[in-house]
């Protein structure tokens, strides 16, 4: 089995980015990516939609997951595989909001710090950020 290599976000990418609802998480990395000049849409593993996340996981050249574990949630709902994967690891939603300050802080770091050194899973400790 071939070995994908990751590397960082570019312009030409159209990332798919999924936390479990497509309300917060998502929503503000989708943001953070359209400020870098990066395509991403936001959706939720849980109410997109077979067909709807199998199109779009097929039309993107990244999937960005905001939980550990749930490509996994992705991959049992289609019938393809999907194109390389990248966990900015945020926790379970405790923000609510796309716009909160915090979020979008610890998003921009996580993406810099994916830009620097691109790796399957990023987590707020990769970044000297703690979750209370």
């Amino acid at each position: 089995m071939a070995t994908i290599q990751l590397t960082p976000f570019t312009t030409t990418d159209r990332v798919l980015c999924v936390c479990q609802y497509g309300h917060s998480r998502s929503v503000a990395l989708a943001r953070l990516l359209h400020s870098q000049n990066i395509q991403a849409v936001s959706i939720g593993w849980q109410t997109a939609g077979r067909k709807f996340i199998e199109m779009l996981v097929l039309e993107s050249t990244k999937v960005v997951t905001l939980q550990d574990g749930y490509l996994g949630k992705i991959l049992n709902q289609i019938d393809c595989l999907a194109p390389p994967h990248v966990c900015l690891d945020v926790g379970p939603d405790r923000w609510v909001n796309p716009y909160n300050a915090e979020l979008a802080d610890l998003l921009s770091k996580m993406f810099t710090s994916y830009q620097a050194d691109p790796r399957p899973h990023v987590t707020p400790a990769d970044v000297g950020h703690v979750l209370p």
